[in-house]
């Protein structure tokens, strides 16, 4: 499974982006996997009859000054020590903790 954060349906040039089967992408709060190679053309993750599946919808979301054991993409941390949210995200090199701001 490859994990692409947030879905798109565009790209920096403005070209639709391409999903290649097992992309992982979050849409709307739930995480979808690609059933085959697509765009935005096919149908939106969250389409009935479209090449995505739902993954998951439900993200934890974990409170406390301790990093949370077997976090899973999308899952939030709020450092209460530090006071500051955390997002667990893998861009497909690592998977880290991420500040949100």
């Amino acid at each position: 499974m490859n994990q692409r954060g947030e879905y798109q349906t565009l790209n920096k040039r403005g070209d639709p982006v391409v999903y290649e089967e097992t992309d992982a992408v979050i849409y709307n709060g739930s995480t979808y996997i690609s059933q085959r190679r697509n765009t935005y053309l096919d149908g939106l993750p969250d389409a009935t009859d479209g090449p995505w599946d739902l993954l998951s919808s439900r993200i934890n979301h974990v409170s406390g000054k301790n990093v949370p054991p077997n976090p899973s993409f999308g899952d939030e941390w709020y450092d209460t020590e530090n006071a500051i949210l955390f997002k667990y995200l893998d861009d497909g090199n690592s998977a880290q903790w991420v500040e949100i701001g």
